[in-house]
């Protein structure tokens, strides 16, 4: 049950990398422009790019590296947020092939995704903690089935 309860905690990891990058991206996404922006006015970017890098001046071809450089960084974090993306998706389309019941549903919302303690869920769901551990028992359980039949 622990690889299940890892694999169902991994959601909420994975939804704060999430944030955590697209407020990364928003700010790569400004520097770049204002790289852009900022480029001296005797230069025009799509111009300097095709001319020889020899003739450029070092103004010009410094303004080039910054701008690709920042390029490539919201490159990058658009790949890796669209990689988080695709995992949190795939735990939660294993969680909806569970066929969980509506409190098992709220159980795993509540414990996992929303890191509350199992207390703390207890009460909110105004249940027992035995009861809430009864829910959570077979929430897992069938969540493991989920994962046993999904090819990996």
């Amino acid at each position: 049950m622990r690889d299940v309860e890892k694999y169902l905690w991994e959601h909420r990891h994975l939804s704060q990398e999430y944030r955590r990058l697209l407020l990364d991206l928003t700010l790569a996404q400004h520097a770049y422009e204002e790289s852009y922006n900022n480029m001296p006015s005797s230069c025009n970017y799509e111009t300097v790019r095709e001319r020889n890098r020899n003739i450029a001046k070092p103004v010009e071809i410094k303004a080039m590296i910054i701008i690709d450089q920042f390029r490539a960084e919201v490159s990058s974090i658009e790949r890796r947020l669209n990689e988080t993306r695709t995992q949190i998706e795939a735990i939660d389309v294993t969680v909806n092939w569970a066929h969980l019941t509506i409190r098992e549903n709220e159980y795993v919302r509540l414990r996992y995704f929303s890191d509350l303690s199992a207390q703390a869920v207890a009460q909110r769901m105004f249940v027992s903690d035995a009861t809430g551990g009864r829910i959570r028992t077979y929430a897992l359980k069938k969540v493991k089935k989920v994962m046993e039949e999904l090819p990996q």
